[in-house]
C-alpha cells in the first residue's frame, strides 16, 4: 500500500511539473521610438515565472537607407532576462543614437526597424509567434534643403568663370550634381559639418567654341 502512495505522488508530482507551461510574448507587436527619446524599451511578457529568456538586437539587412544598423543608429545589446516567481512584465532597454543627420527609410513608412529576437525559454516555456519583434527608430531631425543664394541678374562673358553659391539648411554630407546644359561639368561638394555656415563653391567656364573648318 506504501509503495502504490509513493508511485502514485511521484507521477503526480510529475504531471504538476510538466503542466506549469506558460508563454513569453513581446507587449507590442512592434515598438516605435524616437531617435531623442535615448533609448528603446522593449517590454516581454511572461504567463508562468520563475522563468528566463535570451534576448538579442539583430540588424535585418545591409541597406542602410531602410533599416537601422548596430553602431549607427542604437547600440547592439544581448543577455538573459530572468523573471522571478510571480513576475509577467519585465523590459529590456536599447540605448539609442541620437545624431544630427537627415534618415529617412522611404520604403519603411519613415522609420527605419532592426530586430530583437529571443530565444532559450527555460522551464518548458513556450515562446510566442516567430520570437522576433521590430524596433522602428523615427528620425527627429529636419529634411535638408539646398538652394541657390542670390545671383546677379545676367553676367557677361568678361566676368567668367562665374561662382555660383550654394546654400543648405541642415547638416548633409555629400555631392551634387548640377543638372542643365548649362551645368555640364559642375559639381557641388558639402562635407558634413566642416563646412561652414552650409556653404558651398562651384565654378562654372564657358564651353570651348567648336573650330569650323575653312569654306572652299
Amino acid at each position: 500500500m506504501r509503495k502504490l502512495f509513493l508511485v502514485a505522488l511521484i507521477a503526480s508530482l510529475t504531471v504538476s511539473v510538466h503542466a506549469a507551461t506558460g508563454t513569453i510574448s513581446f507587449k507590442s507587436q512592434s515598438f516605435q521610438v524616437n531617435e531623442a527619446d535615448g533609448v528603446a524599451h522593449v517590454g516581454l511578457m511572461t504567463t508562468y515565472s520563475p522563468v528566463s529568456v535570451d534576448y538579442t538586437t539583430l540588424d535585418y539587412t545591409l541597406d542602410p537607407q531602410d533599416y537601422a544598423h548596430d553602431g549607427v543608429r542604437y547600440h547592439k545589446v544581448s543577455g538573459t532576462l530572468s523573471f522571478a516567481a510571480g513576475e509577467t512584465l519585465k523590459y529590456v532597454d536599447v540605448p539609442l543614437i541620437n545624431d544630427n543627420d537627415y534618415n529617412n527609410a522611404p520604403h519603411q513608412g519613415g522609420g527605419q526597424p532592426f530586430g530583437f529576437p529571443l530565444s532559450n525559454a527555460t522551464n518548458g516555456v513556450a515562446i510566442s509567434g516567430d520570437g522576433t519583434a521590430p524596433v522602428v527608430i523615427y528620425d527627429d531631425d529636419l529634411r535638408p534643403l539646398v538652394d541657390f543664394a542670390p545671383i546677379p541678374a545676367t553676367m557677361s562673358e568678361t566676368s567668367l568663370p562665374m561662382t555660383i553659391t550654394l546654400t543648405r539648411t541642415v547638416n548633409i554630407a555629400g555631392q551634387l550634381l548640377p543638372s542643365g546644359s548649362w551645368a555640364r561639368g559642375m559639381a557641388m561638394s558639402f562635407i558634413g559639418p566642416s563646412t561652414p555656415a552650409g556653404r558651398g563653391k562651384c565654378s562654372s567656364r564657358p564651353a570651348a567654341q567648336p573650330q569650323r573648318s575653312p569654306s572652299r
